[in-house]
């Protein structure tokens, strides 16, 4: 909406594309049958269920433990997760396939993610001939969790590139 006024944009592993229909019904399912957030009696017991979506195994296990301890808060009971459990089922945005770049792009694609060559190709003739491609070697679809110092160099990278 305000790309006009960015300097540019990073994108790390997205699927730049509508929903399917499938995707769609998922979420909505899942926003019927969510109850109220889990509560955890301790901050150990929260943390040691903290999982990926999608799952990952390769997560570096110092920075996963940092963010689920950064995604609880102290409620009545114990410890809860600080995100909204029916934000699945709320899908606000618009077309994303129609979408015109209005800033600077770089487009982080992880070796091991969730897009896929096709998806791929498809995303570099939507964003443009003047998008920055940028393959992450070795990373999952949490490229920041896997990969954290590959993904910090990239962006530099990019960010020296763009104030030349």
């Amino acid at each position: 909406f305000h790309g006009d006024r960015l300097g540019g944009v990073i994108i790390l592993d997205s699927p730049i594309r509508d929903m399917t229909p499938e995707e769609l019904e998922m979420r909505a399912k899942i926003a019927a049958n969510a109850g109220p957030p889990k509560v955890y009696p301790s901050v150990e017991a929260a943390v040691a269920r903290f999982r990926l979506v999608p799952p990952q195994d390769t997560a570096e296990p110092f920075v996963l433990e940092h963010i689920a301890r950064e995604s609880l808060k102290q409620v009545e009971g114990g410890w809860s997760w600080k995100f909204d459990n029916l934000r699945m089922g709320r899908e606000g945005r618009g077309s994303l396939e129609n979408m015109t770049p209005r800033s600077r792009l770089a487009y982080f694609r992880s070796e091991h993610g969730i897009v896929d060559d096709a998806l791929a190709a498809k995303i570099r003739r939507q964003l443009g001939p003047d998008t920055l491609m940028v393959e992450l070697p070795a990373a999952g679809h949490h490229p920041m969790i896997d990969q954290p110092l590959a993904v910090v160099t990239a962006a530099r990278t990019v960010l020296a590139g763009w104030e030349g």
